[in-house]
């Protein structure tokens, strides 16, 4: 397709009728054939590239996404060159730009690890570091998705989000967000234990309220959650052993610090057989009346002007 006018405003009225065409042309359940949209790939990066007008790159941005939104379609679009860019505008001073370029890089991060990876190398992180500050809930809550992917990759995807400094921003989170927004964050930090390539990381994350995160999980309704937290505790628990090298594990005595071992009592009548379970194992495995006293190493610290979980034990109501 090629866009031709005398007029400059002629021009851009032409553009951004064309890309509306393409993006309704591309969006549905039931995406055209590739053979169809293909030829407009190369023309949408390039407007993304060039073009300053707000509603033509909104629209090339949706279209990229609903391309990319079949997972078989996403390593089109990284060779085609558009994760760059979109990235880059990711730090758009406008929410209307930020949206759909967020939902194509998500798209890209939910595939392969290799195509996660991918996100990653364009700088990804300083950009979503960015938008888990922003006041548009909808863009906190696709970034948070987005980190969930990366922590739930390789070693290097999970240590580059450590090494951002993220995992106190999602704990505040956990901590602070509506129930949508806490539940996204919340598998962020469950991935990044996890995952973690260290003890060390484990270490460090407790020292930030991990722990102390992932207790006050097991008192919301969604069992889904309630594993995914018990699995990370049960992670942390076990770099306690390691860690303790036979010594008494000090990450027990923080869990009942902050209230988890009456949690994980309580979800021993819980309904769902699998959360029975788990917690069941959770209770043989870690707690036994000698456990020792608390590391002041690897205490939870709240420094100043600091938000951090577990500082205190939660008092029950």
């Amino acid at each position: 397709m090629r866009v031709q006018a005398s007029d400059p405003e002629a021009t851009v009225t032409c553009v951004r009728n064309a890309v509306w065409t393409i993006s309704n042309l591309c969006r549905g359940k039931r995406p055209p054939r590739w053979e169809l949209v293909a030829p407009a790939l190369p023309m949408l990066i390039h407007w993304i590239r060039s073009c300053d007008d707000e509603e033509v790159i909104t629209d090339c941005c949706w279209a990229l996404s609903y391309i990319s939104d079949p997972s078989e379609r996403v390593q089109l679009l990284i060779d085609a060159g558009a994760l760059p860019q979109l990235i880059v505008l990711l730090g758009h001073s406008s929410s209307v730009v930020q949206a759909p370029a967020l939902r194509a890089v998500g798209n890209a991060a939910a595939g392969s690890a290799a195509q996660a990876q991918a996100v990653l190398g364009c700088n990804v992180i300083a950009k979503l570091h960015g938008l888990l500050r922003s006041p548009k809930k909808d863009l906190r809550k696709e970034s948070c998705w987005i980190i969930s992917n990366l922590t739930a990759g390789s070693a290097e995807q999970v240590g580059a989000v450590w090494a951002a400094g993220l995992l106190p921003v999602l704990l505040e989170m956990v901590a602070t967000e509506e129930y949508e927004i806490k539940k996204e964050a919340a598998y962020c930090i469950v991935n990044a234990i996890c995952n973690a390539c260290s003890t060390q990381l484990i270490v460090d994350a407790v020292q930030l309220g991990a722990l102390g995160a992932l207790c006050e999980l097991l008192d919301l309704s969604d069992a889904a959650l309630i594993l995914a937290a018990l699995e990370a505790i049960d992670a942390i628990l076990r770099a306690g052993d390691l860690r303790g090298g036979g010594a008494p594990n000090k990450f027990t005595r923080i869990t009942e610090a902050c209230g988890g071992l009456g949690k994980l009592e309580q979800l021993q009548m819980h309904a769902n057989n699998t959360v029975y379970r788990k917690t069941a194992a959770l209770l043989e495995t870690y707690f036994t009346p000698d456990d020792g006293d608390e590391d002041p190493a690897i205490a939870p610290q709240a420094l100043p002007d600091q938000f951090c979980f577990g500082a205190e034990p939660r008092m029950e109501p």
